[in-house]
């Protein structure tokens, strides 16, 4: 029996944009979360673990990410971006116009809920013969500056362009990769339209969760994570299972990364929920006995379902 909320079927999905960061392990060392030892020949993800207080996917582990807001395709930002364009961008989506928005989204929320910012001084790409470094925050008084930043961002203070204007910031889009297109499935109070997005963990930046919206982060491997929620002590929504999934297929940063650099327009994925035993399951269509099952709490925490 497939879940039915009311009038859920007409909720059109909100546009949103997730970034997933990864980096490369380059020694053998702890899991920063405490379980098994990460080695040689690895790559890592960043994971942020939801507040049990939040509306949708509550305590789960997620990528950095949010809504596309009407800012995010304003000529001010898109005016900051170098290496595409929006007609470049949007033909990489498979969109005709406003492809853009969706990568400055995925900088502009890695930023606010990770303090991870992919931008450059503006001017530096023309400096530099090849790959212009993305800013530090290793000097004290730069990172202290952006922590600031980042604070009367999230405040409401100043707006994403503004913040750009008054570092005069340069938004590094082409280091993004899209990766994948998932719709929130039928049901949920709150549907998202999401472009996932791929990038390597910029040089001389620390990830500071937010303490808000995120309680905590990790750097995990994609094998270490997936067994976690195998075993019920990682929540993990079933679009951040199969991504990890198609992460964890490499062992290299770089070979992930060419592996997307002619990638063509990523196929959508619309999971359906269906109800089984006391719970759910949410799973790809026809795809009849795989997908991520979820009980009538997990349900209510990280899908808002109350009912089917």
């Amino acid at each position: 029996m497939a879940v039915a909320t009311g009038d859920a079927r007409a909720l059109e999905p909100r546009p949103a944009a997730t970034l997933i960061v990864v980096r490369q392990i380059v020694g053998n060392r702890d899991d920063e979360g405490g379980g098994r030892a990460a080695e040689v020949g690895s790559l890592e993800v960043l994971l942020l673990r939801r507040s049990a207080s939040a509306a949708f996917a509550s305590d789960a582990y997620v990528f950095p990410g949010g809504a596309r807001d009407e800012e995010d395709q304003a000529p001010e930002l898109v005016g900051r971006c170098a290496g595409l364009t929006d007609a470049q961008a949007s033909a990489r989506l498979g969109m005709n116009e406003g492809g853009l928005g969706y990568f400055i989204a995925a900088i502009r929320e890695s930023f606010e809920e990770a303090g991870v910012l992919f931008a450059r001084r503006a001017g530096s790409a023309h400096d530099v013969a090849e790959s212009p470094s993305l800013i530090s925050f290793e000097d004290e008084a730069v990172g202290h500056r952006f922590s600031a930043l980042r604070q009367r961002l999230r405040s409401g203070a100043i707006d994403f362009a503004g913040l750009c204007a008054e570092e005069d910031l340069e938004l590094a889009v082409e280091c993004l990769y899209p990766f994948s297109h998932w719709i929130t499935p039928v049901g949920p109070p709150r549907r998202y339209d999401t472009r996932f997005f791929l990038a390597e963990a910029p040089a001389g930046q620390v990830v500071e969760h937010d303490s808000s919206e995120t309680v905590a982060h990790c750097w995990i491997t994609p094998s270490e994570a997936m067994a976690r929620a195998e075993s019920g002590s990682m929540l993990l929504m079933f679009p951040t299972l199969r991504n990890l999934e198609a992460v964890g297929r490499f062992g290299e940063v770089a070979d992930l990364i060419s592996s997307l650099e002619d990638t063509v327009v990523l196929p959508t994925q619309v999971p359906v929920i269906v109800a089984e035993g006391r719970g759910w399951r949410v799973r790809l269509p026809g795809d009849v006995s795989g997908g991520s099952y979820v009980d009538h709490a997990e349900g209510a925490r990280m899908l808002g379902i109350s009912k089917w």
